[in-house]
């Protein structure tokens, strides 16, 4: 999984799996290739960031990124 910091990869790493931190400039190419198997973000993210041809699953962990 691709973590945005050292937080978020213990966060990972509780839940059993495994993290690293990749400069967001290589994560097409990581998702591409399968060195990044998934991330952790909004839905927006992958779509604002031109990313949505190489997402290849995505869940809806419930959260919301409207305040209120």
């Amino acid at each position: 999984m691709l973590g945005a910091d050292e937080a978020q990869i213990a966060m990972y790493e509780a839940w059993g799996s495994a993290g690293t931190i990749v400069p967001w400039g290589e994560v097409p190419a990581g998702l591409q290739t399968g060195v990044i198997d998934g991330y952790l973000n909004s839905p927006f993210v992958p779509i604002s960031f031109g990313q949505t041809d190489c997402v290849r699953n995505y869940a809806d962990a419930g959260g919301s990124s409207r305040p209120g």
